[in-house]
């Protein structure tokens, strides 16, 4: 064989060939890999077969070839110089080519090269004739397995007789054909699809994820000795069923059971669904995609809803485990929590789901989805090519997977921000692997509502991808505008409608018709609750009733002053009953906690800068004492202050709520944690304090000024910059003087008409008119800005769009930005460690010291104090690569109240002082 000594896999410094895995080896890995994964996956299977309208066996020899192929660039002159001890001297001479720093082209670029220049031509015939075009675009996908999709650009640039050379392409030819005996000895006889971009997404995936495991030296070890492929092709096929099992990627056997009480884990047995709940188990299910809209009022079911659907779309094969897209950090923990109690109804008895937090450090199982990123495995042998822009996969899977979050998407349950989700349809490396987990899962977006126009059009562009690659979708929203549920719905319609090959000219008799958009009420006046379902060609509504466990009349009252708003929270504690007081800033939250603090009141404050640990402990805290399970001893006479971290999705029950004036959605929002258990503490409540929710607000005045809401704070301009969103906010609530949620179609409308008061006409005072236009304007310009930046699915997995960025560097939402900061404190021994002492790793120490801080304040570069330089510099170089821009900080000294401070040198300007505090959490002064 003219290409067996090519190396693909070797240890650094190798001294021999027995230190190095041939290229043919490791590709018939990758192939044996990717055959496991759609073996253990029937769900990805159909996916793949549909995408490329093929039958499973002829979907499963195209991409088991085609991830045989992947590695084909390594045959390169410019590759096997990476590591000259294992240079192939029979089939290259003696001779080691030098290559400049930075002056390597990267294999998979160079596989890219070799396939347009000569594999194409003599493989397409043979592997699938007539299927050019798309096995171009196949075979792209494949070589384009690091996180990159490749650019032509890039490839005008590769210089043929030095970088690959002669022999090295004759050997790959020579190997490629061998495969293809070996792996596809007859054509496919199937019609090729003209578009594929379903398939290119998929596959990308597929193979980025098969490479990783086929990575992996512990479980594939380096090939020595003299065994035909053929034989070592029957080796690796044994090695690759036992690798999928145990890095965790074989799904559960799904439920047999969907009753209600194995479903929600309610073991009252006379408990009954609420209507949201009985739609979802009755509503019939289609047998393509689909998007289901479910709008209903705070605690009216809609989680378990969700639950039931997903459990019904894994039980039909449709899905083999659902992600849950939450808006907020607070929320993703919440929603995590519950799906511990409830993910044994998903799936059969005595299996072990895997169940991982999108963003954070609890919950991880064993297997690969936690093993693939520890420094003690196979993976770290290998580092050819540190450096050389030719990363290797074990390095890239490592670093990729290091952070918990991003282990959801291949877990069975994952729950996280919608952020992690939305990375997905933005310009990011390994974006299809986050497609490839979503596909095969029911995607939960929870709180549709609460996101501005930039996350809202991220959000579409999410839902076409999931419905185009055959996966589902459910929206939840207790107050969901009716312009952007329609934009849901159509863009789902969109998506789910057959996709024709373009034709150019005129069209024909005979020709494609488009499909008729079904009936669909986008009314602001549209029946509330309502559960929407749509399908190819369908959407189908279901007006439900109000949950009556919901039902009731929550007065509302404005008072004019943030003074009144914290002489009521002082009254409620001095009575015994625990009282919230949302703010819509932190630095007013902080301000309000200070001044109840001046009078004695020992309030806890709540938001989001606060380093991960603290913030964890702040959230556990204020669950056990305010969530379902609190005592009313522990509740009794406790404040909490916070931002909008608790507004949504927090199962908390207050006494007394005072709420800045905010969006009437959002407010409905807060308000659903107003004794929102009235069975259970209705009989704890202390007498006299009323059942009326306060809103600190200005009057809203016909002639309100430009300065209107100065009257209560300055700041609340900054956050809703839409001025007259919030004066007829304000209006509604005078006029209504309650929400009324009662049993009742009429009366629960009214959470419907209340939106359409406030979103479905734009009347504001000539005072505030500025500001609305402004905001108006703001928000066409940041859908403008997200359609640019985004992914379009036609264009399909290409290089050529966009450059591709880290997670960390690509925003998923407009706004300031912001600076990771690592807390850290000084040890006795002078040595640097992370503000977390926690029992567990070092690296997930240093994740649970961060803190987000606004660039303005801490710019991206700061340095600690120059005393500190060498200690920094020492304690950055043990962090992955992909987080050593996070800024550390290094608390020196403290308080008698526990206040730490850091000085941070940033590149230009003056230096900062960051202070600290476990209670308060961080801010920065100059």
């Amino acid at each position: 064989m003219t290409y067996e000594r090519f190396w693909a896999k070797a240890e650094p410094l190798a001294t021999s060939l027995s230190a190095s895995h041939p290229i043919w080896a490791h590709s018939l890995d990758v192939a044996a890999t990717l055959a496991a994964l759609l073996d253990a996956n029937r769900v990805l299977w159909d996916r793949m077969a549909g995408a490329l309208g093929c039958g499973p066996t002829e979907t499963m020899r195209i991409a088991v070839w085609l991830a045989a192929l992947h590695d084909i660039g390594k045959f390169s002159a410019a590759f096997q110089s990476l590591a000259p001890e294992a240079w192939p001297e029979e089939a290259l001479g003696e001779t080691v080519p030098g290559f400049a720093s930075g002056d390597r082209p990267r294999h998979d670029l160079l596989g890219l090269w070799l396939w347009e220049n000569g594999l194409s031509g003599t493989l397409t015939g043979r592997a699938w004739p007539g299927a050019g075009e798309t096995l171009d675009k196949l075979a792209a996908a494949a070589f384009g397995h690091h996180g990159k999709p490749l650019s032509h650009q890039d490839l005008e640039r590769v210089r043929a007789r030095k970088d690959i050379g002669e022999a090295s392409q004759a050997a790959a030819q020579a190997f490629a054909e061998a495969i293809t005996d070996l792996l596809l000895p007859e054509a496919l006889t199937a019609t090729a699809p003209r578009a594929g971009q379903p398939a290119v997404f998929l596959l990308a995936g597929l193979v980025n994820l098969a490479d990783w495991i086929g990575s992996n030296k512990g479980w594939f070890p380096y090939h020595s000795d003299e065994a035909s492929p053929a034989d070592y092709w029957r080796l690796a096929r044994e090695r690759a069923g036992a690798a999928v099992r145990k890095a965790g990627l074989v799904p559960p056997e799904p439920a047999s059971e969907l009753s209600f009480t194995a479903l929600t884990g309610i073991a009252d047995p006379d408990a009954e669904p609420s209507p949201a709940q009985r739609w979802a188990m009755d509503v019939a299910l289609p047998e393509s995609p689909m998007l289901v809209c479910l709008e209903d009022l705070t605690g009216g079911g809609k989680t378990e809803a969700a639950h039931i659907l997903a459990a019904r779309r894994i039980a039909q094969g449709r899905a083999s485990g659902v992600y849950w897209a939450m808006p907020t950090q607070a929320t993703a923990n919440a929603m995590w929590t519950r799906q511990g109690s409830m993910v044994n109804g998903l799936f059969a008895p005595g299996s072990q789901p895997s169940i991982v937090l999108a963003h954070g450090q609890a919950g991880l199982h064993e297997g690969y989805l936690a093993s693939i990123g520890r420094r003690e495995n196979a993976y770290d042998g290998e580092t050819y090519g540190d450096g050389q822009g030719d990363e290797t996969a074990s390095s890239s899977a490592a670093s990729w997977l290091a952070e918990d979050r991003r282990r959801a998407f291949l877990a069975d349950v994952g729950a996280g921000t919608v952020d992690q989700a939305l990375l997905g349809v933005l310009p990011t490396r390994f974006y299809p692997l986050r497609l490839l987990g979503l596909a095969g899962k029911i995607l939960v977006l929870d709180e549709v509502h609460s996101f501005d126009a930039y996350v809202t059009a991220e959000i579409e562009r999410l839902i076409e991808f999931q419905l185009r690659l055959g996966g589902d979708v459910v929206l939840l929203s207790a107050t969901l505008a009716a312009s952007v549920r329609e934009k849901f719905v159509r863009v789902a319609e969109a998506a789910l409608r057959p996709q024709s090959p373009p034709r150019k000219g005129r069209k024909r008799p005979g020709d494609p018709q488009p499909v008729q958009s079904a009936p669909f009420c986008a009314a602001p006046d549209a029946p509330y609750p309502l559960g929407t379902l749509v399908a190819s060609g369908t959407i189908a509504e279901k007006t439900l009733c109000p949950s009556k466990r919901v039902a009731r009349r929550v007065p509302v009252r404005l008072i004019g002053s943030v003074e009144a708003g914290l002489n009521a929270a002082s009254d409620a504690a001095a009575k015994g009953a625990a009282c919230c007081y949302i703010r819509n800033t932190v630095d007013d939250a902080r301000e309000a906690w200070e001044a109840l603090r001046a009078v004695g009141i020992e309030a806890t404050l709540f938001h989001a800068r606060f380093a991960q640990c603290d913030r964890q402990r702040i959230e556990t805290d204020v669950l056990a004492t305010f969530g379902k399970n609190g005592t009313a001893e522990a509740r009794r006479g406790r404040v909490l202050v916070a931002t909008q971290v608790v507004e949504q999705s927090l199962d908390l029950d207050f006494d007394v709520l005072v709420s800045d004036l905010a969006p009437v959605d959002s407010l409905i929002q807060r308000m659903g944690r107003f004794r929102r258990h009235a069975e259970k503490r209705d009989l704890e409540r202390p007498p006299g304090l009323g059942p009326t929710m306060l809103v600190v607000s200005p009057e809203p005045a016909a002639e309100a000024p430009q300065d209107w809401l100065h009257a209560v704070s300055k700041r609340m301009g900054a956050v809703y910059q839409d001025h007259g969103v919030l004066w007829r906010t304000a209006r509604a609530l005078a006029a209504a003087g309650a929400v009324d949620t009662g049993a009742g179609a009429a009366k629960a409308v009214q959470v419907r008409s209340l939106m359409a008061s406030v979103y479905g006409c734009r009347e504001v005072p000539e005072g505030l008119a500025r500001a609305t236009t402004q905001a108006i304007g703001s928000e066409k310009s940041a859908a403008a800005i997200a359609d640019q930046f985004l992914h379009k699915f036609s264009n399909g997995y290409s290089g050529e769009h966009f450059s591709m960025h880290e997670d960390h560097a690509t925003p998923t939402r407009l706004g300031e930005p912001t600076t990771t900061v690592r807390l850290a404190l000084v040890g006795e021994d002078g040595e640097l460690r992370p503000w977390h002492a926690g029992d567990v790793s070092e690296a997930q120490a240093w994740a649970l010291s961060e803190v987000r801080v606004a660039s303005r304040l801490v710019p991206t570069g700061s340095e600690p104090a120059e005393s500190w330089t060498a200690a920094a510099e020492a304690v950055v170089a043990t962090w992955p690569k992909y987080e050593r821009d996070k800024v550390l900080a290094v608390l020196e000294s403290s308080d008698s109240v526990g206040k730490w401070t850091a000085r941070l040198e940033p590149p230009e300007g003056f230096p900062r002082n960051l202070i600290y505090s476990s209670r308060k959490g961080v801010s920065v002064s100059q």
